[in-house]
């Protein structure tokens, strides 16, 4: 309920304490406690998937950053009068 009136209201702290007439500090736990809940019933709905979603894939990773620094290193750029021109024909 107090996501309902914090986010679907755009109300603040204060003012979902004082529609609920409950203190600040209330809303403030009870938000927390509700959001904590939220993502316990998630992972457990979602099990592996959750943590399969937010792994940084460190070996993979490691290969990308090692592919990439090899193709900067291979580059050569043209020379500037060769820019824009295809087989030596007009662009």
């Amino acid at each position: 309920m107090l996501d309902h009136y914090n986010g679907a209201f755009g109300l603040g702290l204060a003012e979902t304490a004082a529609c609920l007439d409950i203190p600040e500090e209330t809303v403030r736990a009870r938000l927390h406690q509700a959001r904590v809940l939220q993502r316990r019933g998630l992972t457990r709905e979602v099990g592996a998937a959750v943590r399969e979603s937010f792994e940084f894939g460190l070996a993979g990773c490691d290969r990308l950053v090692a592919l990439v620094l090899t193709r900067i290193q291979a580059y050569r750029p043209r020379p500037a009068a060769d820019v824009g021109h295809k087989h030596g024909g007009d662009v």
